[in-house]
């Protein structure tokens, strides 16, 4: 259980910083749209990775 949740932790602190560095180096309104939804799915993948970890309990 540690091992996974430190994972989820990973895999949060991975993409947030990624796309964070992205966001302040490109700041065109379309590289803006685009973070946004890739960050959308980053943030939904987060849901559904912790739904797994808690399920697996």
């Amino acid at each position: 259980m540690i091992k996974k949740s430190i994972g989820l932790a990973a895999f949060a602190a991975t993409g947030s910083g990624l796309l964070f560095t992205i966001g302040l180096g490109n700041a065109s309104p379309l590289n803006m749209i685009i973070l946004t939804l890739v960050g959308y799915f980053f943030t939904l993948s987060l849901f559904d990775h912790y739904n797994n970890l808690k399920e697996g309990e």
